[in-house]
């Protein structure tokens, strides 16, 4: 998708311990985050940068994607995370962000964003390396 549009996809990935992972939970978070940054970069010109790191005094793992579209509109900043809610119009089903977040939450973690008009934007799921959640049934101890 990202090759059909003229985006350029730069990885910038650091290593990541093992963590409990529900990896199908995470892979529609990322695809969400992915797809709405694909969605948000101009077509030809647009940029993603992909970013993971691990913090381990904190046992803190992060994924950023960061989009050269033009950000997050001030008004829509109280409403992002609400289900169906989106600046899509009839392209979007207003779910991928609260799916996302719950996802994260699920996962003992969050979502984190900045942004700045005209200037894109950068979300950022981060999750805990050391949780119990990985007693779950559905949960793995493997890389996210």
């Amino acid at each position: 998708m990202a090759n059909d549009r003229g985006i350029t996809v730069t990885p910038t990935l650091g290593d990541l311990p093992p963590i409990p992972a529900d990896v199908e939970g995470l892979h529609q978070a990322f695809m969400n985050l992915l797809t709405n940054a694909m969605d948000a970069a101009p077509k030809e010109t647009g940029e993603l940068i992909v970013a993971s790191d691990f913090d381990p005094i904190h046992q803190k793992a992060t994924v950023s994607i960061t989009d050269n579209g033009p950000g997050v509109n001030p008004e829509a900043k109280a409403k992002l995370f609400e289900p169906f809610f989106s600046t899509k119009g009839q392209k979007g089903t207003g779910l991928g962000l609260a799916v996302t977040q719950k996802v994260a939450h699920e996962h003992g973690g969050r979502i984190d964003y900045t942004s700045e008009p005209g200037a894109g934007a950068t979300f950022t799921l981060v999750l805990p390396a050391d949780s119990d959640i990985g007693s779950h049934p559905d949960m793995t101890h493997g890389p996210a």
